[in-house]
């Protein structure tokens, strides 16, 4: 491997150009003679959002190439190249839900808000005063709950 001085004139935008057609970090890097992890790390730290939908173009365009081979190999009656290319299509949309999981995934993603007992019971309680204070002035009143 070159180094880190190789990197730094390496050009991004020709990077994410590769990364975006479905070519692999690793074999980027080995054609530049740096490491992959290198290569990541510049990306990620000069330009993380270009270089994370850079790498999401690039598991889209490996998931088609992938489609495309299956129905290629289904046309041609092909059942070995049809298996390899269910098998390839396996690997890439399992590398695919990992990657980008809020495209790919096939989970429900929940955000979930949490809230102390006390600042419940505050916040009731200052709604159970209010309705108090409007009730009180020698008036008995019903006070209904607000759910």
């Amino acid at each position: 491997m070159a180094g880190k001085n190789s990197l730094a004139n390496i050009d991004t935008d020709s990077l994410l150009d590769r990364i975006q057609a479905g070519e692999l970090l690793i074999d980027i890097a080995k054609s530049l003679d740096v490491s992959h992890d290198a290569v990541g790390k510049k990306l990620r730290k000069l330009i993380p959002a270009e270089y994370r939908q850079a790498r999401v173009m690039g598991i889209t365009v490996n998931l088609h190439k992938s489609r495309d081979a299956i129905r290629q190999a289904s046309e041609d009656k092909d059942l070995v190249a049809l298996a390899c290319a269910r098998e390839s299509f396996k690997a890439d949309s399992w590398f695919a839900e990992r990657e980008a999981p809020e495209i790919y995934g096939n989970r429900t993603m929940v955000d979930v808000t949490t809230q102390t007992i006390d600042s419940a019971m505050q916040t009731d309680s200052l709604s159970l005063i209010s309705k108090l204070r409007r009730a009180l002035p020698g008036q008995v009143q019903t006070i209904e709950n607000d759910e």
